[in-house]
């Protein structure tokens, strides 16, 4: 309640954290962000490309370059939060990490931040490379930084590879992480994957109200939406929000053409794509009025990209 009265004081209306049970927050209205996937892969399941000539390993004096870079990922990647000077120091200051970036015409495209894992206490050549972050802009830098981990094949035994891309497995070989379980009826396991960042809006006409240069898929209609918030009992609002072309306008009363039940954890999730509509609907995680504007509400709240949050806090 504190942590919500700090940024309600603050005219924030929507807040994330890492839970520390996720069920514990959902009870508290906080819906789940994206899943994570844990590859656990041989280094030549990545690609080699036809060059790595434009690699080199980055010192702090080049962290610059890199708070660029991957703050101009962030300007176009759903969900990031901007790096800080601070934590790249602190990528720098371990001295477990090594960063090795793509640099073209002087502008870092892409870097890895890695270390190395011991897999043996008796033969110190028994170890996995693990990524700590991955980031590149271009297809180009993806794959010159593939073609660095593919030559790690005769240095490490495996690469671990954190991501919340779900389909990596596109561009990967071998993506079966070594286990040799099968998963009726023919699946490899190949990633591991967990819940963590989790997302709640805590102020709904607020939130809504900054959507409002948002456009929301062209859709036009006039919708009922009805908000559970069983912590936050002034969050439990309802409101008739009229979409025209795409365009929304919060109405004081009036009439409309369906009503939407749904509780702040999953409109949370929902909002930032990380569910649909048809999905919370056949899951009994949402109510509405009129079923023929199922196909409506999915479009109207569909979101084309899933978020991508890679900051630790």
């Amino acid at each position: 309640e504190h942590f919500f009265s700090i940024f309600l004081e603050k005219n924030i209306h929507f807040v994330a954290l890492y839970p520390f049970r996720p069920d514990f927050y959902k009870k508290m209205g906080f819906g789940y962000g994206p899943k994570i996937y844990q590859y656990l892969v041989e280094p030549l399941s990545f690609p080699k490309g036809p060059t790595k000539k434009h690699l080199k390993y980055l010192t702090i004096e080049d962290q610059q370059q890199l708070i660029d870079c991957y703050n101009r990922v962030a300007a176009k990647k759903h969900g990031m939060f901007l790096k800080t000077t601070s934590e790249v120091s602190f990528i720098f200051k371990n001295i477990e990490n090594y960063v090795i970036a793509m640099e073209q015409q002087g502008t870092v495209q892409g870097y890895i931040v890695f270390s190395f894992k011991k897999q043996s206490d008796d033969n110190f050549m028994l170890n996995n490379l693990v990524i700590k972050e991955f980031i590149y802009e271009t297809p180009q830098a993806l794959l010159e930084l593939s073609t660095f981990l593919n030559s790690q094949a005769d240095q490490v035994n495996r690469i671990e590879w954190n991501t919340q891309e779900e389909n990596v497995h596109f561009f990967l070989g071998d993506v079966r992480n070594g286990t040799n379980q099968l998963i009726p009826s023919v699946y490899h396991a190949s990633a591991m994957s967990g819940v963590g960042l989790m997302y709640r809006i805590i102020n709904v006409k607020g939130f809504f109200d900054e959507l409002k240069t948002r456009n929301f898929n062209g859709v036009t209609l006039t919708l009922k939406l009805i908000v559970m918030d069983s912590l936050l009992v002034e969050n439990s609002q309802q409101l008739i929000i009229e979409a025209v072309n795409g365009t929304i306008n919060i109405l004081e009363s009036g009439s409309y053409d369906v009503e939407v039940s749904i509780d702040v954890a999953e409109l949370s999730s929902l909002i930032m794509g990380v569910v649909t509509v048809q999905e919370l609907f056949m899951l009994s995680q949402i109510t509405v009025s009129d079923e023929h504007y199922l196909q409506v509400l999915q479009h109207f709240f569909f979101v084309i990209e899933k978020p991508t949050c890679l900051s630790a806090f």
